[in-house]
């Protein structure tokens, strides 16, 4: 959803029991939110660190990033730090959480390929989504690796395949800065990295049913 309600981005994201009540009042954060929508105001900081906390969570247990909270945090980003964020995936975006984001989303893709026909068990993003978005200094090599290691299996399985992904993947690497990874992310470059790894995600989601597609022509 381009445009989610206050409503629905507090349901989405409050934790619930198993009756379907609310572990925490979030009366507060929902008049907070609707006041900040209805007068044009900046986000409120601490609805944004309940959507984040919730899109890591989602992400770390396979669920993936919802839609809508991907929405909020695009909104954030240019409401309250003045980002300008594309809708969709933007490849000229610099920015190196983006970037960062984009990176685990390329590895997920690498690891799906590369096990074909076997399914994924756990992917790269569920178990390492949560850890990276604090602490990416100390989990981005790991992810490097594992990239690395599924380009070389992709490549004794689909060498073209393989080449036109690393490619891809190398330019990203590219754009990063030289002098290695943050050791932290600030809530900003948080939403960033969601940002670019949601929206690499669905970039892949579509480039793949467009191949089903006409696949399924032939």
């Amino acid at each position: 959803p381009g445009n989610p309600s206050p409503y629905a981005i507090m349901r989405s994201t409050l934790p619930q029991k198993s009756d379907g009540s609310y572990k925490v009042d979030g009366q507060k954060s929902y008049n907070d939110l609707l006041r900040a929508v209805a007068f044009g105001w900046k986000y409120p900081e601490d609805v944004t660190r309940q959507v984040l906390d919730r899109a890591v969570k989602d992400g770390s247990i396979g669920d993936g990033i919802r839609g809508i909270h991907a929405a909020y945090l695009r909104g954030y980003l240019i409401r309250n730090r003045r980002k300008e964020i594309a809708v969709a995936l933007d490849i000229n975006n610099n920015e190196p959480a983006y970037l960062m984001g984009r990176v685990l989303a390329y590895g997920d893709y690498l690891q799906y390929q590369s096990n074909k026909p076997h399914p994924v068990t756990k992917s790269l993003s569920a178990l390492y989504l949560r850890e990276v978005s604090f602490y990416p200094g100390v989990c981005m090599p790991h992810i490097v690796r594992k990239i690395q290691y599924y380009c070389q299996k992709l490549d004794r399985k689909a060498k073209n395949l393989a080449v036109y992904y690393y490619r891809d993947y190398n330019d990203i690497m590219s754009r990063l800065p030289s002098d290695g990874w943050p050791q932290k992310f600030t809530r900003e470059e948080q939403a960033l990295f969601i940002t670019g790894f949601y929206q690499q995600q669905k970039e892949f989601f579509s480039r793949g049913k467009k191949a089903d597609e006409a696949e399924a022509d032939v």
